[in-house]
């Protein structure tokens, strides 16, 4: 298990978020990458997700990045 803290812009929008990875590397092992709920900041509160790694024959790694960010009341 691993937690990583993301800052950036995410569609034009400033803020931060953390990810929560966790795994088993026995076999043929499985990762899971979360955006850890309520991380968000900035423009980026309400962020919700995953992170997929995809690995080719050969080893290349390429990344799916799914998410959502929630329309906030003001």
């Amino acid at each position: 298990v691993a937690i990583g803290r993301v800052d950036g812009e995410l569609d034009g929008r400033p803020g931060a978020f953390y990810l929560q990875h966790s795994g088993i590397l026995r076999g043929e092992g499985t990762l899971a990458v979360q955006i850890i709920p309520d991380s968000g900041t900035g423009d980026l509160v309400g962020l919700t997700g995953e992170l997929n790694i995809i690995i080719a024959p050969g080893g290349a790694h390429s990344y799916k990045f799914t998410y959502e960010i929630a329309v906030q009341a003001g």
